[in-house]
C-alpha cells in the first residue's frame, strides 16, 4: 500500500511539474513582442483633371517641387517600400516638354519609374463606364497610342460606378491582361474597408488623430490584404498621407507589393454579383462622343487618330461619376462645339497692304493632329474693293504640318477691307469661327513707284552725260 501510495504522489508530482512547466512557457509566449502583420499599400499619383490634355510645365513643376504633392507621395512610396500606381498622362506630358521640361520634373521622373509603378490609362479612365463605338474601344493600344507609351504596361482601375455582366469580359477583349480592383466586387482585391479609412485620414482638412486612424487600418487590413490611398488627387492631402504612412510603418510595420488581378474571364472570382447601370447624363456624354465620330470620319480617314484630344477629355471626366465635378465636366463636353477648330486651324494674320491691280493673299492652315485631313477654305470680301476670284479650294494637310495657299483677288478701288476666310468640313459644316484679315488697298502706288523709279534713272543719267562733257571740254 506504502510503496503504491508513493508512486501515485510521484506521478502528481510530476504532472504538478509539467503544468507548471507550460504555464510559465505560456506566459513567456504572451510577453514576446509581435510584428504587426506586413500590409500593403497603393499610392496612387493621378494627375488633376484641368482639360484632360497634356499637362503644362508650370503645373508639372509645382507638383515635383520639393514639396509637391507628388515629390511627397514618391518619398514617401520609396521610404516604405510602398507600390506606386501612375498616371500615364503625367509620364506623357514630361516625355512631350522633352528638353524643356522642369529639372525637378526630369529628376522626379526617374524616382518614380526606378519604383517600376503600375501605369495607368490615361487620367485613370474608367474603361467599364467607357461603350464601344464605331471608331473606339477604348482598347489598350488605343490609349497607349494616347500616351505614347507600351499598352502592355496599361493597368486600368475601374471605379464600380459603372458594373455591367460583361464588364470583365470587356476589359480582357480589349487587351488589359491586368487590372485593379476592391474586394467588395472581386476576390483578392484591395481592402475596400481599410482603404475608406484611410481614406477619411488623408482627406484635405481631416482632424481625426492619426494614432486612432492607424490602429483601425491595422484591425481593418487582415494578413495578406492590400489598401489604397484614393484615386481622386482632390481627396488626398499629400502632407497628411506622409503623417500617416509614417505612423502606419513607423513601428516595424513590413510592407509587400500590390499585384493586379488578372484580368481573365473565369479566372477571378466575383464578391458581389451585383450590376451598376450608366447613368443618363454618361449615356448623353457617349451619344455626343458618336456624333463627334461621325464628323471626324467626314473630315480624315484616320478618325482615331484625329479625335486623340477628344478621347483625352473623354478619359478624364468619366474616371469617377460620383464626383462633384461630373456634372458641369460632362455638360461642357456636351456642349463643345469647338473642339474640331482647335484641331484645324486658320493662323491670323497682320495687315496686308495691295499696291497692285491684283494679288495673291496667303493664307495659312494649321492640322494639330496625328491624321490627315481635308477641308475647303472659303474665302469672301467685306466690300467690293476687291473681288475674290478663287472663293473656295480644297486642301489636304498632313499630320502635325502646316499648309500655305494664295487667294488671287482683283483690286476694284482703293481703301481698306477685309477677307474673311471660313474652313468648313466636306460636308460644308463651318470648323471654328471665320477669321478677318485686313487689307489696304492702294494700287495707285504702282503707277507712282515705276514713275519715281524711271524719273530717278533718266536724272542719273542725264547727270553723268553731263559731267562728262564738262570733263572733256576741260581736258581739251
Amino acid at each position: 500500500m506504502r510503496a503504491a501510495a508513493l508512486r501515485i504522489l510521484g506521478a502528481v508530482a510530476a504532472a504538478l511539474t509539467l503544468v507548471g512547466f507550460g504555464v510559465t512557457d505560456s506566459r513567456a509566449d504572451a510577453t514576446q513582442p509581435t510584428s504587426p502583420a506586413p500590409v500593403a499599400v497603393l499610392v496612387p499619383i493621378i494627375a488633376d483633371a484641368g482639360d484632360g490634355q497634356f499637362l503644362s510645365a508650370d503645373d508639372i513643376a509645382a507638383e515635383t517641387a520639393p514639396d509637391g504633392d507628388w515629390s511627397l507621395l514618391v518619398s514617401a512610396a520609396q521610404r516604405y517600400n510602398l507600390t506606386v500606381a501612375l498616371d500615364s498622362r503625367i509620364i506623357a506630358s514630361i516625355a512631350a516638354l522633352g528638353d524643356s521640361a522642369p529639372e525637378s520634373a526630369r529628376t522626379w521622373n526617374e524616382a518614380v519609374t526606378a519604383l517600376d509603378p503600375i501605369v495607368l490609362p490615361w487620367g485613370n479612365a474608367d474603361v467599364w463606364a467607357l461603350t464601344n463605338s464605331i471608331h473606339h474601344q477604348f482598347t489598350a493600344e488605343q490609349f497607349g497610342a494616347l500616351a505614347g507609351i507600351d499598352p502592355s504596361t496599361l493597368v486600368p482601375w475601374p471605379s464600380g460606378n459603372v458594373v455591367l455582366p460583361d464588364s470583365l469580359g470587356v476589359t480582357e477583349s480589349r487587351g488589359f491582361a491586368q487590372f485593379l480592383g476592391f474586394d467588395d466586387q472581386f476576390v483578392g482585391g484591395i481592402n475596400a474597408i481599410a482603404s475608406r479609412t484611410l481614406g477619411e485620414a488623408v482627406a484635405p482638412g481631416s482632424t481625426a488623430p492619426i494614432a486612432d486612424a492607424v490602429a483601425a487600418i491595422r484591425s481593418e487590413a487582415v494578413v495578406g490584404s492590400s489598401i489604397a490611398l484614393p484615386a481622386d488627387p482632390s481627396q488626398l492631402d499629400a502632407t497628411r498621407a506622409s503623417a500617416v504612412l509614417a505612423a502606419l510603418f513607423g513601428n516595424g510595420q513590413s510592407s509587400f507589393t500590390v499585384s493586379p488581378l488578372r484580368v481573365t474571364v473565369g479566372g477571378v472570382t466575383r464578391s458581389i454579383h451585383h450590376v451598376v447601370e450608366q447613368p443618363s447624363l454618361l449615356n448623353s456624354v457617349l451619344g455626343q462622343f458618336t456624333r463627334d465620330e461621325e464628323r471626324a470620319a467626314a473630315i480624315s480617314d484616320e478618325p482615331a487618330a484625329f479625335m486623340a484630344n477628344r478621347v483625352r477629355e473623354l478619359a478624364v471626366i468619366t474616371r469617377d461619376l460620383t464626383s462633384a465635378d461630373f456634372e458641369p465636366a460632362a455638360e461642357r463636353f456636351i456642349a463643345n462645339n469647338h473642339w474640331v477648330g482647335d484641331v484645324v486651324s486658320i493662323s491670323i494674320a497682320s495687315e496686308y497692304t495691295v499696291l497692285s491691280n491684283s494679288a495673291d493673299v496667303p493664307i495659312s492652315i494649321s492640322n494639330s493632329s496625328n491624321a490627315t485631313v481635308s477641308v475647303s477654305v472659303n474665302v469672301r470680301s467685306t466690300s467690293g474693293i476687291v473681288q475674290v476670284d478663287v472663293p473656295s479650294q480644297a486642301i489636304t494637310i498632313e499630320p502635325r504640318s502646316n499648309v500655305r495657299i494664295t487667294v488671287p483677288m482683283t483690286v476694284v478701288a482703293n481703301g481698306r477691307t477685309s477677307l474673311v476666310a471660313t474652313l468648313v468640313d466636306p460636308d460644308g459644316n463651318a470648323i471654328g469661327s471665320p477669321v478677318s484679315f485686313p487689307i489696304v488697298v492702294q494700287a495707285q502706288w504702282e503707277i507712282v513707284t515705276v514713275v519715281v523709279f524711271f524719273g530717278s534713272v533718266v536724272v542719273i543719267m542725264t547727270i553723268g552725260i553731263i559731267r562728262t562733257i564738262r570733263r572733256r571740254r576741260a581736258l581739251a
